[in-house]
C-alpha cells in the first residue's frame, strides 16, 4: 500500500454491501435530478419549435399606432425584424368571395414568412400586384393549382390574381371552410372599404431576447405607448421565461418552487445515506485513529471514498437518465406522432447532465464533511468502542413494552438522522403532491376530444336559425354518422341585481345537458335545467362575477342559476354564456329551429360520408371539418399525459427505492447494538417489533412533514394554475395522500424485512465482532 488513501479502496472491496447501498441512493438521487431537467430541456427543444410554428416568431406586436410614429419605432437598434399586417374579412361577416367560398384578405410584407416560419408550403411570396398565397384548402378541398387565375368578388369589385403558392391552414379555413388569401401589402393597400383607411397592426421581433422587458418599457416610455398599444407573445415570451402575463408568471413561481424541491429531493437522498454509512463506521475511524492517522487524513480518507462512490455512481445514474428520456422522447415520436414527432430522440441533454453531477459531487462531499469531521474529533479509544453500547433514556416515558420504546428511541434519538430519512421521505411526498396537480391540469386546460366533441358541425356564417329537426333526421340517416344534435343561440340583454348584462343563451338537448355534467364545477342540479323551465347552467369566467341563485330577467321571465360549469366551446362572443334546456329557449326566446348542427361520425367513417353531408348543404352555409383539429388536440393531450404519469411513476419509484435504501441502511448500522441486545436475552419478535416500531416512527415523522406543508403547497398550486383561470375549485387531495401514504409505509415495512432476515441467519457474536 503506497498511500494511507489507498484504505478507502480496500475498506469498499471489503464491505460491498454497505458501499452498494450508498452508490444506489447517489445513483436515484442523480437519475433523478438528471431525467427531470433533461426531460425538461428536451420538452423545451419541442416546444420552442412547435409555439414558433403555431404562435411565430415575433415577440410583440403594435397596434392602434400611425404610420410615422411606425417609423420612429423601427428606427431603434435593438429591432430585429418587423413586417405590416392588415386583414380583410377576418370575422367572415362580409361579401368577400371566391367562386362562391367565403373570403379572408390578409396584407402583409415578406419578413411575415420568417415571422411564422414553415408557414409557406409551395411556391414562392406574391412579388407584384398580379399574384396572391391561398390556403391549402383551397388545393386539397376546392381544387385550385398554382398558376391558376383567380377571382375575388370584393365590395369595390372584382380582383383577378395568379396562384403563386400555397400556405398552411389555419383554423379559419380548417373550421370555417373557408379559403385564406395572402397579398403583398402594397397590392392589398389598392382594395378600399368604402374609402375607409386601413389600420395595420406590426409585428416585432427583437435582436436580445434577454432584453425584451426593457426594450418594451423603453418604447411605452419614448413613444408614449400603453399596454393597449402592445399585445406580448405569451407563447413565445412564456418560454423564454420573460412574460409579463400574471398567469404566466404564477406558472413560473410553481416551476421555480418544483426546480427546488427536486434539487433538494435529490440532497437528502444522498445526505441520508452519506450520514447513515459513515456513521455505522465510527469504530473503523477510531482503529485508523489509534495506529497515528491524523484528523485531516481521516477527513481524506471519507472524501476519497465519497470521490470513489461517484465515480460509478455518476455515470450510471446519468446513462440510466439518458436511456429513460430517450425511451419517452421515442414513445411521444414515434408512438403519438403529430406535433410530437420531432422530439429530440438521441441527443444529449448537457443541461441535465450538468446539474445531476453538480448535485451528485457537491451534495456528497458536503454530506461527508460533517461525518467526518465528526469521527476526526473522537478520541481514538472512544471511537474503538465506536459508541455502540446500549443506551436508553432513563426520562423517556415507556408507554408501551419496551422494544417498542426502544425503536421509538432509536428512531429520534439522533435529530439529525431523523431529519435527513424523514426529511427525504417529506420531500418524496410534497414532490408527488405537487406533481400530480399537473394531472388536473392537463384535463383542465387542454383541449381534448369530450363526449361532446363533434367532428363536424354546419351552420350559417351569421349564426343564424336555419336548421330544423328534419334537416336533423336527415343527417343522422347517412351512412357514418354517429351522433347528430343541434344548438338554439341568441345574444340578449338581461336584467341583473347590477343593471343591464348581455349574455350569450344556448340551447341544449337531454343528451349534451348530460355530457355538461363532465365539467360542473359548483351547483350540480342539472337535472332541474333538464325539467324546469328558467333553470339554467352558466359557464365560468373570470371577468364575471357569478354565484348559484343568480337570478336574471329574459323578456320578463326569470332564469334561475341551477349550476355552473368550467368549459363552453359553442360560445362564439365575450358575453356570458348561459346554457339553458330547448324548452326553456323555445318558450322564452320563441325559436324552434338550431343555428348549429353538430355532428359526430362512426370510427370508420371517411371522406364519404363528409362529401355526403356536404352535399346536403347550400353555399351560404359552413361546413367545418374538425377531424384534423381533434386528432392534433388529442395528441398533444395523450403526450402529456404520458410525461406527466411517467413523471409520477419514476418519482413514487425513486421515493420507494430511496425509502428502503435509507432505512436499511440505518438499521444496519445498529447490527452490533442489536447483537448486544439479543445477548442479554432478546429474542427474535422483539427485536422485529423493535425495528418496526424505529422505521414506523421514521414514516410517521415523514408523512407529517411532507404531507401538511404538500397539500398547502398543492392548494397553491392548484389555485395558482387551474382555479384563477379556469374556476374550478380546489379539492383536499385524498386520493393522492392515500396513494403516497400508503407508498411510503409499504416501501418502509418492505425496507425491514432485508435486515431481519440477515440479523436471524447471523449468531450473536457475528452481531457484534
Amino acid at each position: 500500500m503506497r498511500s494511507y488513501l489507498e484504505l478507502a479502496k480496500l475498506h469498499s472491496r471489503h464491505n460491498r454491501r454497505q458501499s452498494y447501498m450508498t452508490i444506489a441512493c447517489i445513483f436515484l438521487a442523480v437519475f433523478l435530478v438528471t431525467s427531470v431537467f433533461s426531460m425538461v430541456d428536451f420538452e423545451y427543444m419541442h416546444m420552442s419549435e412547435n409555439m414558433i410554428r403555431s404562435h411565430g416568431n415575433w415577440h410583440i406586436l403594435l397596434k392602434n399606432i400611425s404610420a410615422n410614429e411606425m417609423n420612429e419605432v423601427l428606427k431603434e437598434a435593438d429591432i430585429e425584424e418587423s413586417c405590416c399586417y392588415d386583414t380583410l374579412n377576418y370575422n367572415l361577416d362580409e361579401d368577400y368571395l371566391l367562386d362562391g367560398h367565403m373570403l379572408c384578405i390578409v396584407g402583409t410584407e415578406p419578413t411575415f414568412m420568417e415571422m411564422v416560419p414553415g408557414s409557406l408550403l409551395e411556391g414562392h411570396f406574391p412579388e407584384d400586384d398580379s399574384e396572391v398565397l391561398l390556403s391549402l384548402n383551397a388545393k386539397d378541398v376546392f381544387g385550385y393549382s398554382i398558376g391558376d387565375k383567380v377571382v375575388f368578388d370584393a365590395p369595390d369589385g372584382e380582383h383577378t390574381y395568379t396562384i403563386c403558392g400555397f400556405i398552411i391552414d389555419t383554423s379559419i379555413s380548417l373550421s370555417q371552410d373557408a379559403i385564406l388569401s395572402i397579398l403583398n401589402y402594397e397590392t392589398f393597400d389598392k382594395i378600399t372599404v368604402n374609402g375607409i383607411d386601413n389600420e395595420p397592426v406590426y409585428y416585432i421581433r427583437f435582436k436580445k431576447s434577454f432584453h425584451i422587458k426593457d426594450d418594451i418599457a423603453r418604447l411605452k416610455k419614448a413613444y408614449g405607448l400603453t399596454d393597449e398599444n402592445i399585445s406580448e407573445n405569451t407563447a413565445i415570451l412564456g418560454l423564454m421565461g420573460i412574460s409579463t402575463n400574471s398567469y404566466i408568471v404564477g406558472l413560473y413561481g410553481i416551476a421555480g418552487i418544483l426546480v427546488v424541491l427536486v434539487i433538494l429531493a435529490g440532497i437528502f437522498m444522498i445526505s441520508g445515506s452519506m450520514n447513515a454509512n459513515i456513521s455505522e463506521r465510527t469504530q473503523y475511524f477510531g482503529m485508523l485513529r489509534c495506529i497515528g492517522t491524523s484528523k485531516s487524513q481521516v477527513r481524506h480518507i471519507v472524501r476519497c471514498e465519497a470521490l470513489k462512490w461517484l465515480k460509478l455512481a455518476i455515470p450510471t445514474g446519468i446513462c440510466a437518465s439518458m436511456l429513460a428520456c430517450w425511451g419517452i422522447c421515442a414513445v411521444l415520436a414515434y408512438g403519438i406522432g403529430g406535433e410530437w414527432e420531432n422530439m429530440p430522440v438521441g441527443k444529449i441533454s448537457f443541461t441535465g447532465i450538468a446539474l445531476g453531477i453538480m448535485v451528485g459531487i457537491i451534495t456528497v462531499l458536503i454530506s461527508a464533511e460533517a461525518p467526518a469531521r465528526k469521527a476526526s474529533k473522537v478520541s481514538p479509544i472512544k471511537a474503538v468502542a465506536g459508541e455502540q453500547t446500549v443506551v436508553f433514556n432513563n426520562s423517556a416515558k415507556i408507554v408501551t413494552d419496551v422494544e417498542t420504546s426502544l425503536g421509538v428511541y432509536h428512531a429520534v434519538k439522533k435529530k439529525k438522522n431523523v431529519i435527513l430519512i424523514s426529511g427525504s421521505f417529506a420531500l418524496s411526498i410534497i414532490l408527488f403532491l405537487m406533481c400530480s396537480v399537473m394531472i388536473d391540469w392537463i384535463n383542465t386546460s387542454l383541449t381534448t376530444t369530450k363526449s361532446y366533441t363533434p367532428q363536424v358541425s354546419i351552420y350559417r356564417r351569421d349564426y343564424g336559425a336555419v336548421f330544423n329537426q328534419e334537416f336533423a333526421q336527415k343527417i343522422r340517416e347517412i351512412t357514418g354518422v354517429k351522433n347528430v344534435y343541434g344548438r338554439m343561440h341568441v345574444l340578449a340583454d338581461v336584467e341583473t341585481n347590477t343593471g343591464i348584462r348581455q349574455i350569450d343563451l344556448i340551447s341544449y338537448d337531454d343528451l349534451q345537458l348530460e355530457w355538461a355534467k363532465e365539467d360542473l364545477i359548483r351547483g350540480g342540479n342539472i337535472e332541474s335545467v333538464k325539467n324546469e323551465i328558467g333553470s339554467v347552467i352558466v359557464v365560468y369566467d373570470q371577468n364575471h362575477i357569478i354565484n348559484i341563485g343568480d337570478c336574471y330577467t329574459l323578456n320578463g321571465n326569470e332564469l334561475h342559476v341551477a349550476a355552473m360549469i368550467s368549459d363552453n366551446p359553442f360560445s362564439t362572443t365575450d358575453s356570458l354564456t348561459v346554457i339553458c334546456s330547448e324548452e326553456t329557449f323555445t318558450e322564452y326566446v320563441g325559436e324552434t329551429e338550431y343555428s348549429v348542427i353538430d355532428i359526430q361520425l362512426e370510427k370508420d367513417a371517411g371522406d364519404d360520408t363528409i362529401n355526403s353531408i356536404r352535399a346536403m348543404i347550400d353555399d351560404d352555409l359552413v361546413l367545418s371539418d374538425r377531424r384534423a383539429i381533434n386528432l392534433e388536440a388529442n395528441s398533444t393531450y395523450y403526450a402529456f399525459s404520458l410525461l406527466v404519469y411517467t413523471f409520477l411513476g419514476i418519482l413514487g419509484l425513486i421515493a420507494a427505492l430511496n425509502i428502503i435504501n435509507s432505512i436499511t441502511m440505518s438499521v444496519s448500522a445498529r447490527s452490533r447494538q442489536y447483537g448486544m441486545m439479543r445477548a442479554i436475552g432478546l429474542d427474535n419478535h422483539q427485536l422485529k417489533k423493535m425495528i418496526l416500531a424505529e422505521t414506523m416512527t421514521l414514516a410517521v415523522v415523514g408523512c407529517f412533514a411532507g404531507c401538511v406543508p404538500g397539500t398547502l403547497l398543492h392548494a397553491w398550486f392548484y389555485k395558482t394554475a387551474i382555479s384563477s383561470y379556469y374556476g374550478t375549485e380546489w379539492q383536499f387531495p385524498v386520493i393522492e395522500l392515500c396513494i403516497i401514504v400508503a407508498l411510503v409505509f409499504g416501501s418502509a415495512m418492505a425496507a425491514v424485512y432485508f435486515p431481519l432476515k440477515r440479523f436471524e441467519k447471523k449468531t450473536i457474536t457475528e452481531l457484534i465482532g
